[in-house]
């Protein structure tokens, strides 16, 4: 038997080794175009087919399907339209179901990436492009936690189709000005970090009105949409400055975490490939749609890592946003320096060559693992029990999640205990929000008072403390309570029943010491969680909201 990685893996290396084979041996001579845009969405579909029906793990998701459905205005960092587009979030709370509009937005990404790589360096760039792209889709932000990265970089590559096949013709300086001013404008509202991409595009513009004969109105449609999403990313920059000020525990995005972020991150080969295309771009930047990918490419993770210091964005992902225009940019530059070379090559080594450059474009699509439900954590399967008992009795919850009311709302809304309005308003509309109290783990277990807090009632961590008093901590309240879960050797989220206590002293472990606080560690949390909104600001899902 293949190993499950294996199996995951085999599909898609098969279809992408086999059409670049077929790329390098020339067939089809007919239909060509048909076949390999088929085989690039075949390629997304055997991506995304292992993470498809991966279960809700954090608050993230469920608030996304509900305010999908009832409140799609409601999420201050987040702007509509990719909640307005999931129509499948509207049906069902089944993961398959809602994750079919990312699906399908991922799919006309690549195909938008094959289009513009094929169209500037022909069937080995297209297809390279499109491949790549489909090999990142496992690690990215997007159809596994229904983000709307792939949905914004499809208005970002339409974008730089649009520069690419722009005619400097006065009599259609209106159509091109309205179709601009579309592709700006849609993306913005799929994603806030899109308005980067829209300056640099207004930039090259204003920079090149001379030269390639921008008429006024297309400069003013470009200027026009940045200077209408001024103000709500004004409003967002200051609500993720307060988020930022409460999540003192969350450190900044680095340098460091931007590079493992590229395609490189997943397969250290493809530094070369991203090489090749930036270099290719500098040498072509005379041409607009090339200037504006380059500086799309240095701007975006600059702007991350520079909002990363003072604002809510906590994550090196939101420079997904460029992955797909450097990995054009790639795809064209690899085929093109491979054109170059095999131009001066002996004739008898041409088809060595090519089976040499088929094997390490091979080695550069080899996938991550997707996750298994090995890996799905323990409490996916308790919370479905525990909505149900807290609907039966009273009792408060412990717990160091700042997502668990959120949860337990979509817990309940799937049983028809509750309503998914619950979750769209953060779990607050129900009795839950009252009974959940942020804790530490640690520092409940060292309070006499908290730990009398807890019983009768439950306690959920999914984030202890620190990483070395995992077993402690977690052992000392399987010993105190009654596990819902079924007790490991080193569990890393607890989900139990407690009764009332016996003393006012804390519970022991299992090796008969008392816990206490470790040295250093951080005082509790203030009463509003790290990632949730600051006071006034209307609900929405957090970035890093997640119960693992």
């Amino acid at each position: 038997m293949l190993d499950a990685t294996v199996q995951l893996q085999l599909p898609f290396l098969l279809l992408a080794v086999g059409s670049l084979l077929a790329v390098a041996l020339g067939w089809p001579r007919r239909h060509a175009t048909l076949v390999d845009g088929a085989v690039v969405l075949a390629a997304v579909l055997l991506a995304a087919w292992p993470i498809l029906d991966d279960p809700f793990e954090s608050d993230t998701l469920p608030l996304r399907v509900a305010l999908a459905r009832h409140a799609p205005l409601a999420d201050w960092n987040h702007p509509p339209l990719s909640y307005l587009l999931n129509l499948p979030a509207r049906w069902s709370w089944d993961p398959v179901v809602v994750r079919l509009a990312p699906l399908s937005w991922a799919c006309a990404q690549a195909l938008l990436a094959w289009t513009l790589a094929r169209r500037e360096g022909g069937r080995a760039a297209g297809l390279l492009a499109g491949l790549w792209l489909a090999a990142e889709l496992r690690r990215r932000m997007g159809v596994q936690d229904l983000g709307d990265w792939d949905l914004a970089g499809c208005f970002v590559l339409g974008t730089l189709l649009w520069l690419h096949g722009r005619r400097p013709d006065p009599a259609d300086a209106r159509g091109r000005a309205f179709e601009l001013a579309g592709l700006l404008g849609l993306g913005i509202a799929a994603s806030w970090l899109a308005v980067v991409p829209a300056a640099v595009v207004a930039g090259v513009l204003l920079m090149r009105r001379r030269t390639d004969g921008v008429h006024a109105v297309e400069l003013a449609a470009a200027l026009g949409v940045l200077a209408l999403a001024a103000l709500p990313l004004l409003r967002v920059v200051r609500a993720g400055v307060g988020v930022r000020a409460l999540a003192v525990d969350v450190p900044p995005t680095g340098l460091v975490d931007l590079a493992l972020q590229s395609p490189a991150g997943r397969a250290p080969l493809m530094g070369l490939p991203l090489l090749l295309g930036l270099g290719w771009l500098v040498t072509r930047r005379r041409e607009a749609w090339a200037l504006a990918a380059l500086g799309m490419t240095v701007a975006v993770p600059a702007a991350v890592w520079a909002a990363a210091r003072t604002t809510h964005v906590n994550g090196a992902y939101y420079a997904d946003l460029v992955v797909p225009v450097a990995l054009v940019a790639a795809a064209i530059g690899t085929a093109r320096t491979g054109s170059w070379l095999l131009a001066r090559l002996p004739a008898w080594f041409h088809e060595r060559a090519r089976a040499a450059a088929l094997v390490l474009a091979a080695l550069t699509l080899l996938l991550p693992p997707a996750p298994n439900a090995a890996d799905r954590s323990p409490l996916v399967t308790a919370l479905p029990e525990l909505a149900r008992q807290l609907e039966a009795e009273e009792g408060a919850v412990l717990t160091d999640l700042p997502g668990l009311p959120v949860l337990l709302a979509h817990a309940r809304a799937v049983q028809g205990l509750g309503t998914s309005e619950d979750v769209a308003a953060m779990g607050t509309l129900s009795d839950l929000a009252t009974r959940v109290r942020q804790v530490r783990c640690a520092d409940c277990l060292a309070d006499a008072a908290c730990v009398d807090a807890a019983a009768p009632g439950w306690v959920v961590f999914g984030r202890l403390a620190r990483p070395d008093a995992t077993r402690t901590c977690a052992l000392a309240w399987l010993d105190r309570c009654t596990p819902l879960l079924p007790p490991g050797d080193d569990p890393d989220v607890v989900v139990a029943r407690c009764a009332p206590p016996t003393s006012g002293s804390p519970p022991a472990s299992r090796d008969g010491s008392r816990s206490s606080p470790a040295p250093g560690s951080p005082a509790p949390p203030s009463p509003t969680p790290p990632g949730s909104p600051p006071p006034g600001a209307p609900p929405g899902p957090t970035e890093d909201g997640r119960t693992r």
